[in-house]
């Protein structure tokens, strides 16, 4: 297998995902999904109970473990890939799945709910991801630079890659808990008026 040597393009393989996944959309299945308006009326009931309730912060605490458990699983893969020689593949095929899952999230609230799905779609992936993008970018140039030490025998400090996945985990912490806590204030406001 021929080792990978060149810096990967992911802005690139990431707006191409993005079209893919605009396009999937549009001529794919427009099945209910879970942005259908059943689901939207479950989750706005579902937080208004919350709310009701008059416990601060419950909403939260509800969410934190599970969006916690989801992005650290896949914060976990990625991490371990990146020790491995598939490093640039993962890499490639992150970029490029988080491309298709944007473009087809924003074209089906789009689709199925017009200019009032693009405030949907912003409450979906604001403010969290302010972080989580710049975040995972630096995570995959991350595995891209571990790839390059240990494969391609390039120089590398372990120190400053250790420095750099410590920030890398803490702006992805911050990103959980914007998501779990901001995250869910926002889409409980846009679906108040949904």
């Amino acid at each position: 297998m021929r080792k990978w040597g060149q810096k990967l393009p992911l802005l690139r393989l990431y707006v191409v995902g993005f079209l893919i996944g605009i396009l999937w959309y549009a001529w794919g299945s427009h099945g209910s999904g879970l942005l259908s308006p059943q689901r939207l009326c479950e989750l706005r009931e579902r937080l208004t109970k919350i709310c009701a309730a008059g416990e601060i912060g419950t909403e939260a605490g509800t969410l934190l473990p599970y969006v916690g458990f989801g992005r650290v699983k896949w914060l976990v893969f990625t991490v371990l890939a990146g020790t491995t020689y598939l490093s640039p593949l993962v890499c490639a095929c992150t970029a490029a799945w988080l491309g298709v899952s944007t473009g087809m999230t924003l074209m089906m609230v789009i689709m199925q709910y017009g200019l009032k799905g693009m405030v949907l779609g912003a409450a979906l992936l604001f403010p969290q991801w302010l972080i989580y993008a710049p975040g995972i970018y630096f995570l995959l140039r991350w595995c891209e630079e571990l790839y390059g030490g240990i494969y391609l025998k390039r120089r590398f400090s372990r120190r400053s890659c250790l420095v750099k996945l410590i920030l890398i985990l803490f702006m992805m912490t911050t990103g959980i808990f914007l998501e779990s806590f901001l995250g869910s204030k926002a889409l409980q406001a846009v679906l108040a008026d949904f």
